[in-house]
């Protein structure tokens, strides 16, 4: 039998309270973000907490906000300076 597919626990609501910028590459953050800002518009490959394998985020516009959990980028097609991690 599979194992049945559990309900993930959401984040409490509120707004971020840290931020620290970010670097695309092999560097696994200490803390994972709670948001992503994307300051500059480009495609944002990142490892989620969840997850073994990177996933792309395909054309993500400049200044958008994404509420996701990430432990590493990898990669960014955009301006590397302008990706910001919120926890």
């Amino acid at each position: 039998m599979a194992n049945p597919i559990l309900p993930r626990t959401p984040l409490a609501p509120g707004p971020a309270t840290h931020a620290f910028a970010i670097t695309p590459g092999a560097e696994v953050f200490t803390t994972a973000t709670r948001y992503l800002w994307v300051g500059s518009a480009g495609d944002v490959t990142a490892m989620l907490t969840g997850d073994a394998a990177a996933v792309t985020f395909a054309a993500v516009p400049a200044g958008t906000t994404l509420e996701i959990s990430v432990k590493q980028v990898t990669a960014f097609s955009g301006d590397a300076g302008t990706l910001i991690g919120l926890y």
